[in-house]
């Protein structure tokens, strides 16, 4: 039995050359969509840091606060000291 002819031979390398040229294709559709999932990723990881510096700001802000109410507390507390040591003294 006699092997494939040149013809044959030109028909395959270009029905390869055809299976080649789609999965190109293929695959650079498929890197295109990676990217752009990567970018859209990219552009929530930034988000959701600025809401994390965004909490961390409102947290420090919150922090300030209590530490003012404790520093205003302490304050209270030592002018009142200071009024009934007064008071003491003059009674």
């Amino acid at each position: 039995m006699p092997g494939p002819t040149d013809e044959d031979l030109k028909v395959q390398m270009a029905v390869t050359i055809e299976r080649l040229h789609v999965l190109s294709k293929e695959m650079s559709q498929q890197l295109m969509r990676r990217d752009e999932q990567f970018d859209e990723l990219k552009q929530e990881i930034i988000t959701l840091k600025k809401h994390v510096d965004n909490n961390g700001a409102m947290l420090n802000r919150a922090k300030g606060g209590y530490m003012v109410i404790l520093g205003l507390g302490a304050l209270l507390s030592w002018a009142t000291d200071l009024w009934q040591k007064v008071f003491k003294l003059f009674s």
